[in-house]
């Protein structure tokens, strides 16, 4: 009999064994209780010497059945093998950690696997969340209830000041509970909740909105929401059905949605709505032009694919490769060396970062490479392997990738390269190609200076050529040679040579990476390098940062399919067109539950905004300093920057 989920997940309190994998050998299994909390906010399971560990189903990036982690990957031809059925992956965390866990039965698997998936996927609350998160963690609560005082305390956590309006409705809300601790006026959780709800819904600053857009009525009817959606929002097309629509689904009391209209409360949900998001929907799927040849494109590209932390130290794992995937990467990079048993590893050289089969890598570069993109992916692998190893590398690259990889060599005379969309469902390999080897290449046992001719054979998309200046490059090459260029010399050839850096990049594709000397994953600016023309400006996109969020930000467009089509004067320097200057208006409304990271002082906030482009577009402005609020800090201001 099939168990509903509500069923499934109290079972999932129960502690019952899970058998913990790290690897394919006996010594790296180990037996632990697993269960779910009863609020259902995370795993709780033993760890090392009887240790409490848990997982937060928050922190949850996906679900996976069978061996499809990297470290299930490597049990395939054990004694594991045979277990397939009963085991599953959590993959959690920023660094997407992995949990391996087999299961008693299969359907102990089945259990997990739906019960976690349905934590994941449902659609919560997430205000009503945040706002029972606080209660329990507050100081005080342990009895349920928070007096006065404690309302005080949790007030200045969340960034706000326990004055004035929030003083009378705390007051009202616990009139109406009729709670008291130790002879004071209290509220538990349920007033908790409507206190928050009230003080939040308490919006001044939609309310002036509100009154300026319907000759200060108090709520919008059908008529003055239209005309707020069609002159204020810039909508085109303004219908009755769109805003009874928006109604429908955002206005929260039921007379007024009866009669057509729209509350603060449901204003404030329209405009929190992803509808309203800055960035354009029309730019969530891929719009460009998708038949022009590779060198008119920016590419999403991952510098040190395989790493999870510093360059120096830390753990090489698969799944990095999985997230850069996720985030639309289509040029990864695999470093490649001798290891042990004639199996080819990927490894950071020189430094005490942990190693992983190359075999693995391609795995999962297979199950990946086109769940987010089916724009074609680029493997740039960098080979300081022997010739027997890179021959072994040429054989994992056939027999796990198949005819995904293109072999189509393009010929002597081409004038370009093949368009995004000639390419889609193929995977290039590029690497450093120098001449062919010939039986002897062993060099006297040193790493060979030549690649093999089995993994020559697979590249036949890029060959990247040493640079010696764009005249050189050319007279001397095709459109099928790239240029690979370290962030300072490539900032160097921007600044000093601008203009021939930009006509290079009409033809030939750039490559700019870290400079050699960075220990940490931090990342270098990028908008520079963009602004010639630059196709792969490689960041280590798995270490967050403001270089990284810009990143990030870039490659948003065009779907997120890793390609977005650069403006027509980098493409054509000589296209006048797209030059218009534009000037951009923003008016800031207001910001809510800004959370001090560094104090347990109450936030002094502002809004800076700024334009990141060509140094002549660069531009900012901020806004005043609003002083003791996180909770609801802005009044309506305005703050303007231009773009010449």
């Amino acid at each position: 009999m099939m168990m509903d989920v509500e069923a499934i997940l109290k079972k999932l309190e129960e502690p019952q064994y899970l058998t913990k994998i790290r690897g394919p050998n006996a010594k790296d299994h180990s037996k632990s209780k697993f269960h779910l909390d009863a609020d259902h906010k995370m795993i709780e399971y033993e760890g090392s010497l009887w240790r409490k560990k848990r997982c937060y189903i928050s922190e949850i990036k996906d679900i996976r059945e069978g061996f499809n982690s990297h470290v299930f990957l490597r049990c395939k031809n054990s004694d594991l093998a045979q277990q397939e059925n009963r085991a599953f992956s959590i993959i959690y965390g920023k660094k997407y950690l992995t949990l391996d866990l087999i299961a008693l039965s299969s359907e102990v698997k089945d259990h997990w696997v739906k019960g976690l998936r349905h934590l994941t996927q449902r659609s919560m609350d997430i205000a009503r969340k945040w706002v029972r998160d606080w209660f329990r963690r507050a100081r005080g609560s342990s009895d349920g209830l928070l007096n006065e005082k404690e309302m005080e305390n949790v007030l200045r956590e969340m960034n706000s000041p326990f004055e004035g309006e929030g003083i009378k409705i705390f007051n009202a809300v616990a009139a109406e509970r009729n709670l008291t601790k130790n002879g004071e006026k209290a509220l538990n959780g349920e007033g908790f909740e409507k206190f928050i709800y009230r003080l939040i819904r308490f919006r001044r600053d939609l309310k002036q909105i509100i009154s300026e857009s319907t000759g200060k009525k108090k709520v919008f009817d059908l008529q003055t929401l239209k005309v707020f959606l069609a002159e204020r929002q810039k909508i085109k097309n303004v219908t009755d059905e769109m805003c009874i629509a928006i109604i429908d689904k955002h206005e929260v009391c039921e007379k007024f949605r009866k009669k057509r209209m729209l509350t603060t409360e449901g204003f404030r949900s329209y405009l929190l709505d992803p509808s309203n998001n800055l960035f354009n929907p029309e730019h969530n799927g891929v719009y460009q032009d998708m038949s022009q040849p590779l060198s008119h494109y920016f590419i999403s590209s991952s510098h040190n694919t395989y790493l999870m932390e510093g360059q120096l130290v830390g753990k090489d794992t698969a799944e990095t490769y999985f997230y850069a995937l996720h985030i639309g990467c289509r040029r990864l990079e695999v470093d490649c060396y001798d290891g042990d048993e004639g199996q080819p590893m990927v490894h950071h050289n020189y430094t005490w970062v942990d190693n992983m089969l190359f075999e693995d890598v391609i795995r999962h570069v297979k199950q990946y490479a086109f769940e987010t993109s089916m724009y074609p992916l680029i493997l740039n692998l960098e080979v300081s392997c022997s010739k027997e190893q890179q021959d072994r590398m040429a054989t994992i690259l056939k027999s796990h990738l198949e005819d995904l990889i293109y072999t189509n060599p393009l010929s002597e005379d081409a004038e370009s390269l093949p368009s995004p969309e000639e390419l889609k469902g193929k995977i290039l390999i590029s690497v450093a190609k120098l001449p062919e080897d010939d039986e002897n290449g062993e060099n006297n046992g040193c790493m060979p200076k030549t690649i093999s001719t089995k993994l020559s054979a697979l590249l036949t998309a890029f060959q990247t050529v040493a640079f010696v200046n764009f005249d050189h490059f050319r007279e001397n090459y095709k459109c099928y040679h790239e240029t690979n260029l370290d962030e300072v010399k490539a900032k160097s050839l921007a600044e000093e040579e601008g203009a021939a850096f930009v006509q290079h990049n009409t033809k030939f594709m750039t490559r700019v990476y870290p400079k050699g000397s960075c220990v940490g994953s931090g990342s270098f600016d990028p908008v520079p390098l963009w602004n010639v023309g630059c196709h792969m400006v490689a960041l280590n996109v798995q270490i967050h940062g403001e270089e990284t969020h810009v990143f990030r930000g870039k490659f948003m467009d065009n779907g997120g399919c890793g390609y977005v089509l650069k403006p027509s004067f980098l493409r054509d320097p000589a296209d006048p067109s797209n030059r218009v200057p534009i000037r951009l208006r923003l008016r800031i409304v207001s910001g809510q539950q800004l959370m001090n990271i560094s104090t347990r002082d109450i936030l002094h906030p502002f809004v800076r905004v700024r334009i990141r482009g060509a140094p002549i577009d660069a531009a900012e402005q901020k806004t005043g300093v609003f002083r003791n609020n996180g909770e609801l800090p802005f009044s309506l201001s305005e703050s303007a920057a231009c773009r010449r």
